[in-house]
């Protein structure tokens, strides 16, 4: 009997430095000590065989929100005494050598493992296989389009048509390889199902067959019903959340086995009102296709994709999906549905995801407090404030590494952006005269969202925030604020195709405004006498961060965080404030 709880938790992870997690354990069986006579091996080999086939399908039916089953590396399944060649002739007739086909499985945890499976055509079979026996140095698979004989290892009294070899035997529990039918069989099915069998002969360290050959993993070769089109066989590799850089969030399974409790950790991709799968054979020929939203084994939620949801990159398909409005906040499985003409709906592997109603935020520029007064000849300070904001979530790299982008002119290095999704504004603030110490401003100066309107809450890693202050003399803010906007996106899309790391993105961008600003005041200066007295840098660019316990915070119900930075230079000092908060 099987004890299951469940339990969720947040944690703040560098979305660069993530790994995945699926360490799992596995029960052993324990081994015995002794074996008196080679009768009681015997009957103790019966037992262990019968006890590991009911203890994995006892496993597999297992609750379906328990997540054991990892990478095939890793897992084991028990310990089984080796049988010595003098016990041989006892066990002959125990058919130990197991083989299993993966086929797509109800279960949203994991794919089934079975002897029979249908192909439409002639694909890369993923097989498992378990020696549980005489000890074996290597392995050999054999396909045939007639039933072996159990008696005869070497396949001849069957029609085989191919063999090859397994040379890792695995020490415990299964192991794992492919078979690529396309090597072996016509690219288009017979008009009438042929069936094809398959199964595995064990080999010593002398390369003799040992012990009894697999049961055979029957195949039905037919055709797929869709009048010659090719058969759907869709795989998801991997979900991209809309929200899910810099948290990562794990589900928590404790399972009860005996007297024992295994705990288990599977990441969850955060998703808020859409995000994106990325697979194989899950658009191509305009299929129609749907995902669904899967908890506790039933389907919650299907969404109709129309095709202007697909888009192909580098032999992928990616797929931009909407979260349903109605669906509750909670964790689900996603997998992809098609369906070609009138053929039977064909569905994907399963992803974990966890639905995060992601709050929409302001982060806003409140008030600006003088400290104290430049040493400006002037009685009192003129300043003003010029914000950058580049919004890098929805950048697609694979663009920007197929482009050109060194020499680029304002009007390129725009078109590129919006080309790669790179969204970017270059903000300021009136100027504020008659500035005295102790006094304050309120510019309400919206850094995000861009068009002035609260926006989903940014990842840390795609937004970047740089804020600079100025003393106005006779330049004009306004054209200080075009030449920054103009310089910083000619050099981050330069950055960018460069391959810089965000990082090292914020600094060279620190460097650009400095510069822009000093470039800016003297364009905007005008000419004469005037033109001598150019507005002055207060400091230097700052970058107002973003970090992912600010996130946490405000997806936990935070309504508004407060932030700060100062200036100084020319004998004067300010302090700035900012504050981020939801729907503001």
């Amino acid at each position: 009997m099987y004890a299951t709880t469940h339990h969720y938790r947040i944690e703040a992870m560098s979305a660069l430095r993530r790994s995945e997690r699926n360490a799992t354990t596995w029960p052993v069986l324990a081994r015995h000590d002794s074996l008196r006579t080679s009768i009681v091996v015997a009957v103790a080999i019966v037992l262990v065989a019968g006890y590991l086939m009911a203890s994995a399908a006892s496993l597999a039916r297992a609750d379906d929100k328990i997540i054991l089953r990892r990478a095939p590396t890793a897992r084991t399944s028990g310990t089984v005494r080796k049988i010595s060649p003098g016990q041989l002739n006892i066990a002959k007739n125990i058919k130990l050598l197991t083989l299993e086909v993966q086929t797509p499985g109800t279960n949203p945890d994991f794919p089934a493992w079975k002897m029979a499976k249908t192909i439409n055509e002639p694909e890369k079979l993923q097989l498992r296989w378990s020696p549980n026996g005489p000890a074996l140095a290597s392995a050999q698979w054999q396909l045939a389009t007639s039933p072996f004989d159990a008696k005869d290892a070497s396949g001849s009294s069957a029609d085989m048509i191919a063999s090859g070899k397994i040379g890792s035997v695995p020490a415990k529990g299964y192991g794992y390889f492919q078979v690529a039918l396309a090597d072996h069989l016509p690219a288009k099915a017979p008009a009438s199902p042929q069936k094809l069998y398959l199964r595995l002969v064990g080999f010593d360290a002398e390369g003799k067959a040992a012990g009894v050959p697999s049961a055979s993993v029957v195949l039905t070769y037919q055709a797929s019903g869709n009048f010659g089109q090719k058969f759907a066989f869709p795989a998801i590799e991997k979900v991209v959340g809309s929200t899910d850089h810099g948290i990562e969030l794990k589900r928590a399974v404790s399972t009860k086995v005996g007297s024992k409790w295994m705990t288990t950790f599977k990441p969850l991709v955060l998703v808020g009102e859409s995000f994106l799968i990325v697979g194989t054979d899950i658009g191509e020929y305009k299929p129609n296709i749907r995902v669904d939203f899967v908890q506790d084994n039933a389907v919650k939620a299907r969404v109709q994709l129309p095709a202007s949801a697909v888009s192909f990159n580098f032999g992928k398909t990616v797929l931009s999906v909407p979260v349903p409005s109605d669906l509750p906040v909670g964790d689900y499985y996603v997998r992809v549905g098609v369906r070609y003409d009138a053929s039977s709906w064909t569905n994907s592997n399963t992803k974990p995801i966890y639905v995060q109603r992601v709050p929409n935020v302001t982060v806003t520029l409140t008030k600006i407090h003088c400290i104290e007064e430049t040493d400006e000849s002037s009685a009192s300070d003129e300043i003003y404030v010029v914000a950058f904001t580049a919004d890098m979530g929805g950048i697609s790299q694979d663009v920007i590494d197929g482009l050109g982008l060194l020499g680029l002119s304002e009007d390129d290095a725009k078109s590129v952006a919006s080309k790669v999704g790179l969204k970017q504004m270059t903000k300021v603030t009136n100027v504020y005269e008659d500035f005295d110490k102790g006094e304050d401003r309120h510019p309400n100066l919206k850094l995000w969202g861009l068009n002035n309107k609260p926006r989903p809450l940014p990842n840390p890693e795609d937004v970047i925030f740089l804020v600079a202050m100025m003393e106005n003399d006779n330049s004009s803010h306004t054209v200080v604020r075009d030449t920054v906007d103009a310089m910083i996106i000619v050099r981050l899309v330069n950055l960018l195709g460069a391959g810089f790391d965000s990082s090292d993105i914020v600094d060279e961008l620190r460097q650009t405004m400095f510069g822009a600003l000093n470039t800016g005041a003297l364009a905007g200066a005008g000419s004469g006498i005037e033109a001598l007295n150019i507005d002055e840098r207060l400091g230097y660019p700052t970058e107002l961060t973003l970090t992912v316990q600010d996130r946490i915070s405000l997806l936990q119900g935070t309504s508004s965080i407060g932030k700060q930075m100062t200036f100084e230079g020319s004998g004067g000092k300010y302090k700035l404030y900012f504050r981020m908060g939801i729907g503001e």
